[in-house]
């Protein structure tokens, strides 16, 4: 009877915690929603829409991805290791997929962003955009880069503070109370994220990568 009460309290658990990840991901649609009406507007609308749209949905994966590592042996007692393991992964690889697709959407007027924001800020979005793939190929061959591992993965905290800096500086959206209370949060998720990091390393130690017969964190 107790066995299956448990059982029952993880499943909910674990759809309360399907939901709120979805939630995550729809909140980029609700803060770009009062832009949809221009859309078709002209070619120069969309493709501000659309970016911006990229780059919240970029950060919303990261933020997951960050979640689903620091708290991986809390969620490991919900869901089993392998699918965390690959949703981690997955998170990873689909911020990854929206950040060059933001890249790639601000090509057309790149040189105008230079002109109108900082440029430092524009750079170092740029230097995060360049380190993302570094974290994401660890996590994907981790045998190989065994030594760097726990390195390239702490970097993932600071590729996901500078993208959230770069969204609320520079950001279409930064003027919303909606965007900076959605960003500030985020923030607070992934400094509570470090810090439980910081404070259970001892809960590390059961967890393995898999590839590799060393103990492995995933961030």
């Amino acid at each position: 009877m107790i066995s299956s009460s448990n059982s029952l309290r993880k499943r909910v658990i674990g759809v309360l915690l399907v939901i709120i990840a979805l939630a995550v991901l729809a909140a980029p649609f609700g803060i770009i929603a009062h832009h949809f009406g221009d859309i078709f507007k002209d070619s120069e609308s969309s493709l501000d829409i659309l970016h911006s749209l990229a780059a919240l949905i970029a950060i919303s994966f990261l933020l997951l991805d960050i979640v689903t590592g620091s708290f991986r042996p809390l969620l490991a007692r919900i869901f089993r290791q392998p699918v965390l393991y690959s949703t981690h992964v997955f998170f990873g690889v689909a911020g990854l997929s929206f950040a060059v697709a933001h890249f790639i959407l601000l090509i057309p007027h790149f040189s105008e962003y230079l002109e109108k924001y900082n440029r430092v800020l524009i750079l170092v979005g740029a230097l995060a955009l360049v380190l993302l793939p570094a974290t994401i190929a660890t996590a994907l061959m981790p045998r190989r880069f065994s030594k760097l591992w726990r390195l390239f993965h702490l970097a993932n905290y600071f590729i996901f503070f500078i993208a959230v800096i770069h969204a609320l500086a520079i950001g279409e959206n930064n003027h919303m109370l909606a965007f900076n209370l959605l960003m500030y949060g985020y923030l607070a998720i992934a400094v509570g994220g470090l810090a439980y990091r910081a404070i259970s390393t001892h809960e590390w130690k059961q967890f393995r990568s898999p590839g590799t017969s060393r103990t492995k964190e995933a961030a």
